[in-house]
């Protein structure tokens, strides 16, 4: 499974993130087998998870990057013309 949200938590031991479902805000903790340097709190990361005797153990963290669209060459910006002009 996968789960992408913002850390709000985060020890050598464990990371607890926040992520918004269908309206509803929910958090998740997982246990860490090691630290994770690069990741601090506020950070938008990235989890896939498997969920064993009810708990949730992180397989895989990351942080989710937002891609800058960036228009081909030429391109001229849209114009928003109101119908009936």
């Amino acid at each position: 499974m996968r789960a992408t949200g913002k850390v709000i938590e985060i020890s050598p031991e464990a990371i607890k993130i926040e992520r918004n479902v269908k309206g509803t805000v929910e958090n998740m903790d997982f246990p860490l087998v090691k630290p994770l340097d690069k990741i601090k709190v506020g950070d938008e990361v990235g989890v896939s998870y498997i969920t064993k005797d009810n708990q949730n153990i992180a397989k895989r963290i990351s942080k989710v990057t937002k891609k800058k669209v960036i228009p081909p060459k030429g391109a001229k910006p849209a114009v928003n013309v109101p119908p009936g002009k």
